[in-house]
C-alpha cells in the first residue's frame, strides 16, 4: 500500500487498510507516495495543495502500524504487516 496519495485523508486510509485485511494476506508492504515531479515530471500536473500534509502522512503511518488490527510490524525498508510471522 502507499501512504500519502494526493486526496488521502486518515479516513480514505483506514478504510483502504481495512478492506486489503480483510483479504488476510501474509504480508503488506506500506510505503510512503514519493512526490518527486523534478525526477518524475509527469507528477507536475499534481499541485501540493491535494497532497496530504507532513503531518497527515505521520497520521497514516502510525494508523498502518497500530496493534489494534491484530497485526505484527517490521520496520525494514517500508512498514511490513505480517500476520503472525516474522520479516526480515
Amino acid at each position: 500500500m502507499i501512504y500519502g496519495l494526493p486526496f488521502q485523508t486518515a479516513d480514505s486510509f483506514n478504510r483502504t487498510l481495512d478492506t486489503v485485511l480483510q483479504m488476510s494476506p501474509d504480508r503488506l508492504a506500506v510505503f510512503s507516495y514519493a512526490h518527486v515531479p523534478w525526477v518524475k515530471p509527469a507528477q507536475k500536473i499534481l499541485e501540493q495543495k491535494i497532497l496530504p500534509t507532513a503531518e497527515v502522512k505521520l497520521q497514516l503511518l502510525k494508523t498502518s502500524s497500530s496493534g489494534s488490527r491484530k497485526t505484527t510490524v517490521t520496520f525494514t525498508s517500508a512498514w511490513i504487516i505480517s500476520r503472525g510471522r516474522t520479516t526480515n
